[in-house]
């Protein structure tokens, strides 16, 4: 038997189904023999029984019209329901967004709605912006108290950079960017014979020039600038320090300075001086032929230049018969980040001299200039190399070309840039971070040398005794 008529004809557990009883028609003729179907009782004839037959014919009828009317009296009701359902939602709905009427009803319950539609419209709700769009937009609707905008915008975002992780985030209004842009194109150096820096979004002395009226009046390297003529309502960036020193050249200038505690001091001390500013001659670079032909190379700053000076200092020190080389990089606050990797190129052969990590990606900057040297090198760093100081010395490092030689370095690894804003100002932020040729972070933690030396007064001798011995 097929299967669907086995699926017919059987239950599930594949019993046969009970049979059907078959009602046959009371006028065909009667079977005969075992078969033969049982004829029906005979209905009562008369008018009484004619009469009861009709009379239950006529209660079904009814009955079934009182069952469908019912069913679309339900059917009716609930119609009805959902139209009125309907109608409040969207007259809800209406009133809340017809303020004037709200406020007039009660003016509590109008606030509560604005509130409301704002979270709404913030989706998850974890926006800074819709956060002060909707204290925006409950003082604009309910309160009679005005505010001045710029002031506002001031408050709010110098709240948001110093609230945030960023020390280097700076919000310039129009005024100060301007100052801030008005940087001298001239080649010479106009200022207190200080080279300035920058860490933790402060500025500090990165180098005191000899002979200069800063080394005069005891300015020494990492005193902070408080305050320029008095004005210390906000942190110095190195950009605005020298600005400010152009804008009075030829006169006298008050620097309030913050030297931070020392062994000796204990605390903090701040002290003010009154230096002449002037145009200053820098050496960036600098190269001497030690004992025992031990070449010395000091980098001050990685200027735009710094990579020509440096090339140079190799060949002519080579042609003196150096045989090794020490690259000073103590107190060198950092520069070009071309011209590190230019320097750094120049001693090892190949490979990653850098990595940059930026919100997207990360990629590598490579060797880019032809090596000048494989003679054994040393570098010495302190706690005042910086930046792209010590991206250079991490590229040799980690390449395997030369040996740290020091203290641990500043640990300032981040790259800042700034950008203008639509409605005037700009914002200086943190858009990239360093990291050694194997990844390591240099932001916030620095270079840890492989010879330690704390007493900066025997860095040198023990770098010359390493490079000499040919062991670097």
């Amino acid at each position: 038997m097929p299967a669907n008529e086995t699926d017919i004809f059987n239950n599930q557990d594949g019993r046969p189904s009970a049979a059907v009883p078959v009602v046959e028609n009371q006028d065909a003729p009667a079977a005969s023999g075992r078969h033969a179907a049982v004829r029906p009782r005979p209905s009562v004839k008369g008018e009484k029984g004619e009469e009861s037959a009709g009379s239950v014919l006529k209660r079904k009828a009814i009955t079934n019209v009182r069952r469908e009317q019912e069913r679309r009296s339900k059917l009716a009701r609930r119609f009805a329901l959902i139209i009125c359902f309907v109608a409040v939602f969207c007259l809800g709905f209406f009133l809340r967004g017809f303020e004037p009427l709200m406020n007039r009803i009660d003016p509590t319950l109008a606030a509560s709605t604005a509130l409301q539609q704002a979270g709404q419209t913030a989706t998850t709700f974890n926006s800074l912006s819709a956060r002060v769009s909707e204290v925006e937009k409950v003082l604009a609707d309910s309160s009679p108290v005005e505010y001045d905008l710029e002031t506002v915008t001031n408050a709010v975002v110098k709240a948001f950079a110093d609230s945030a992780d960023d020390p280097y985030l700076t919000y310039f209004n129009n005024e100060r960017y301007a100052t801030y842009v008005a940087e001298s194109t001239s080649s010479d150096y106009t200022g207190v014979g200080v080279l300035f820096a920058e860490y933790g979004g402060k500025t500090y002395a990165a180098d005191v020039f000899p002979g200069s009226g800063a080394a005069a009046a005891g300015v020494q390297v990492g005193d902070y600038v408080q305050a320029i003529g008095g004005n210390s309502a906000q942190d110095w960036t190195p950009t605005e320090v020298v600005n400010a020193l152009n804008a009075n050249v030829g006169q006298d200038v008050v620097i309030t300075w913050l030297r931070p505690k020392t062994t000796e001091t204990g605390s903090d001390v701040s002290f003010s001086t009154t230096l002449p500013c002037k145009e200053y001659k820098s050496t960036n670079v600098a190269a001497s032929m030690q004992d025992q032909n031990v070449g010395l190379i000091k980098i001050t700053q990685l200027s735009s230049n710094a990579s020509d000076l440096v090339k140079s200092a190799i060949t002519s020190l080579t042609a003196e018969g150096a045989t090794s080389f020490i690259l000073d990089l103590r107190d060198c606050s950092g520069g070009f980040l071309s011209e590190a990797v230019d320097i750094a190129s120049m001693f090892a052969p190949s490979g990653t001299m850098v990595q940059i990590q930026t919100k997207e990606a990360t990629s590598a900057r490579s060797a880019s200039t032809p090596t000048l040297t494989e003679l054994p090198l040393v570098v010495l760093v302190n706690s005042r190399t910086a930046a792209a100081a010590e991206v250079l010395a991490a590229a040799l490092r980690d390449n395997d070309r030369g040996n740290l030689v020091g203290t641990t370095t500043m640990g300032k690894g981040s790259v800042q840039v700034i950008q203008q804003l639509s409605f005037g100002g700009a914002l200086r932020y943190t858009a990239a971070y360093y990291l050694t040729p194997l990844g390591h972070s240099i932001d916030g933690q620095g270079l840890t040398p492989d010879v330690q030396v704390s007493a900066e007064s025997d860095q040198m001798s023990v770098a010359l005794q390493i490079a000499s011995s040919g062991a670097a």
